[in-house]
């Protein structure tokens, strides 16, 4: 019966009432406003009051702090006569705190408070209208005292109110409706000259109502996340999700410079997984004795970036190693000759490739090999496949053409590429970060290293790794490798689903700038040669590049203001907490979300596709169902090509997995 009622209480206390309100409810003859303080003026980063003694007990570092926090209150409101006790009073009945500790702790509990405080910003204007306009005061049943609350209130940006009136000061309640009548007769006003603002349904709209006291309530708990409501039921399981949870509904609720959706996203959705796997890659080298980190372009842009704004570049020093899987793969693999099948198997071609794609993968362009090209009867827009391409005469023969010219650039890029990686001095203990997947740089800086007999010491930190590749030929690197989330389900059994939409995953990465190609000296002097941005070269349908970028400041923006809370604090932030906002949004976007992204394109060896945009409508792809599999399979983001093509709330998911089941094809 008891679990029924708090549930009762919690549906009445968190969707009955309002969100906002204007002004002009208040009637003239109303002569004071009076609000409540917690969870109406001021909202907690934490889903509980007691999550605050949560966090205290792991600052203290006092296991079992958080039970006996609760019992001293318990103890302490027993031996009073009205019920209500003050902060000093509940202290002085915690277990094995001696009086002199009681300030100490008091003080502990207060500076934790005003870490996770923040006002509400549905209300802030209706509150300085009232100030402007009417009397204002405050009422709230708390044991801190009025001191106390002031200065939460002023770090809230909180002010012009005329009194204070709080239940462990007064030694009455708004619960018995006690306070509320000390206030009128403190006031000297009738009851119908109050209007009293809060969201417990029980004291701040039914006891006032009871007393003829005017009352509007506000919703205690309304989430303002562009996933939805969906998500809070984890911030209930979840201590560091909670906060993180509710420090961005509170940050992001009524504020203007969250129009931008882009941004947004990137404060909401994006910030928090950079800020979790930074903390966990610091942890991780701290650990391993790790003397410097190198981040790789391009997907460690904005991963350095994130980890030197939480200063942590000060600590374990970092820099950009600007190198790229073609940069190193050409001068490691094509300065000796190989065959014909070698080579191909070398390049790791695409299921289609063109023929300038296959040359690039070589390290030559195609403007360079335009006479053999004709002498072969190529033409410059050919296209293979990978199931007959080493069946190919015409192109066996290009190659024999051409493979002296292969083995020389890619001697020459050898040399230069040696000359730029051996500044980082890969004999101290170095971190390679970068977004994972299979780490292949790591292999390749590694076999390189060994090859020219010199000693590394080169551990590879990645947000992903597949970890069935740890099977495959590493090179004796296993134990080199840390990843924050293992990809493979079977394997590590983590519900995060980064394949289902890794084109836009990767996308939010990106620098702004091309992949690098080459190196290249000129002058004496080291230069970086990269390929155009592939964003810039053809005009879409949407400015990825603007829109990524502000999603990356978002997301910095969030790490910077996260760092002054009690998330800040955090050793490490659990990689599935870190990962669920983005995760959810992705897996189960909203139509704004699938609106906002289904038009990015997403680059493959050169070739842009949309992510998730059908080409035809449902009734048209009735009729030609083997275009719908074969768009579906292209798709980088399955889940919003289905929602984008449907247009409603169906299980996305879920058909998703049925389709493919009922649609797969050999590869």
């Amino acid at each position: 019966m008891g679990q029924i009622k708090r549930a009762v209480k919690t549906f009445l206390d968190d969707k009955v009432g309002v969100e906002t309100i204007d002004f002009s409810c208040v009637d003239e003859d109303i002569k004071y406003v009076s609000f409540d303080i917690f969870d109406t003026l001021v909202k907690r980063d934490v889903d509980r009051p007691k999550d605050v003694f949560l966090l205290l007990e792991k600052q203290i570092g006092l296991p079992g702090f958080c039970k006996k926090r609760i019992t001293a209150e318990k103890k302490a409101r027993s031996k009073s006569q009205n019920n209500e006790v003050t902060l000093e009073e509940i202290y002085l009945c915690f277990p094995g705190v001696s009086p002199e500790e009681v300030e100490e702790y008091c003080q502990r509990e207060t500076e934790t408070e005003l870490s996770i405080c923040r006002p509400n910003r549905s209300l802030i204007s209706f509150y300085q209208q009232c100030v402007s306009k009417k009397k204002v005061i405050l009422i709230s049943d708390m044991y801190l005292d009025s001191e106390r609350l002031k200065r939460i209130l002023d770090n809230c940006g909180i002010s012009g109110y005329e009194k204070i009136y709080v239940s462990c000061e007064i030694g009455a309640s708004k619960h018995d409706g006690a306070l509320y009548r000390h206030v009128l007769n403190d006031l000297g006003i009738h009851p119908n000259q109050l209007l009293h603002i809060g969201n417990d349904y029980i004291t701040d709209l039914a006891r006032a109502k009871g007393l003829g006291v005017e009352n509007i309530k506000v919703k205690t708990n309304e989430g303002h996340l562009l996933v939805g409501s969906a998500v809070e039921k984890y911030a209930r399981k979840s201590m560091q999700f909670s906060m993180i949870y509710n420090f961005i509904n509170n940050t992001t609720c009524s504020n203007s410079k969250f129009e931008d959706f882009y941004y947004r996203f990137g404060y909401e959705n994006y910030g928090i997984l950079l800020f979790g796997f930074c903390k966990w890659l610091y942890d991780e080298m701290e650990k391993q004795g790790i003397e410097q980190a190198l981040f790789i372009a391009r997907d460690g842009y904005i991963i350095k970036r994130v980890y030197d704004a939480m200063g942590l570049s000060e600590i374990i020093p970092s820099r950009y190693l600007e190198v790229s899987r073609r940069s190193i793969r050409v001068p490691a693999s094509f300065s000796v000759a190989h065959s014909f099948e070698e080579a191909i198997d070398l390049a790791n071609v695409t299921r289609r490739v063109s023929v300038g794609q296959l040359l690039d993968t070589w390290g030559l362009d195609i403007e360079d090999c335009r006479g053999c090209l004709e002498e072969c009867g190529i033409e410059a827009d050919a296209v293979f496949w990978k199931d007959s391409i080493k069946n190919d005469r015409v192109l066996r023969q290009l190659y024999e053409r051409i493979k002296d010219k292969i083995i020389t650039n890619a001697s020459t890029e050898k040399n230069t590429f040696e000359e730029y990686v051996d500044q980082f001095d890969f004999s101290k203990a170095t971190a390679l970060v970068d977004i994972g997947y299979g780490g292949t740089i790591q292999k390749e800086l590694l076999k390189g290293y060994k090859r020219r007999g010199i000693l590394t010491n080169i551990h590879g930190y990645y947000i992903l790794f597949d970890k069935s590749r740890l099977n495959e030929n590493t090179d004796g690197i296993q134990n080199e490798i840390k990843a924050f989330v293992w990809t493979n389900s079977k394997a590590a059994k983590t519900p995060i689903a980064v394949n289902q939409y890794v084109g836009l995953f990767e996308t939010l990465f990106l620098e702004q700038v091309g992949s690098v190609k080459r190196f290249v000296k000129k002058n004496n002097e080291m230069k970086i040669e990269r390929y155009e941005y592939e964003y810039a070269l053809a005009t879409g349908e949407i400015d990825e590049t603007a829109s990524v970028a502000r999603i990356q400041q978002g997301a910095l923006d969030f790490v910077e203001a996260a760092l002054s809370t009690p998330i800040g604090k955090l050793r490490r932030i659990n990689e599935r907490v870190a990962f669920l906002l983005l995760d959810w949004a992705l897996s189960h976007p909203t139509t704004e979300i699938v609106e906002r992204f289904y038009n990015f394109r997403f680059f493959n060896m050169g070739e842009a596709s949309y992510l998730a945009k059908p080409k035809n409508s449902v009734a048209l792809y009735s009729l030609h169902p083997v275009s719908l599999r074969n768009e579906f399979y292209e798709s980088m983001w399955k889940v919003g090509f289905l929602k984008k093509l449907f247009g409603f709330n169906v299980p996305y998911m879920k058909i998703k997995g049925v389709y493919l089941s009922l649609t797969q094809r050999k590869a």
